[in-house]
């Protein structure tokens, strides 16, 4: 019983941690993206 719990909480971290890193990378490329585009802008203009 208490080892099913710990499984769950592990597969749980795991998901938790797959979650965060997606909505990271979502955050960081949008950043990129944005940067490349106002740098584009600077040289449009």
């Amino acid at each position: 019983m208490f080892v099913k719990q710990i499984d769950g909480l592990i597969e749980n971290r795991t998901l938790i941690d797959i979650f965060l890193q997606l909505i990271f990378k979502q955050i960081l490329s949008q950043n990129i993206i944005n940067c490349l585009k106002s740098e584009k802008e600077k040289f449009l203009l």
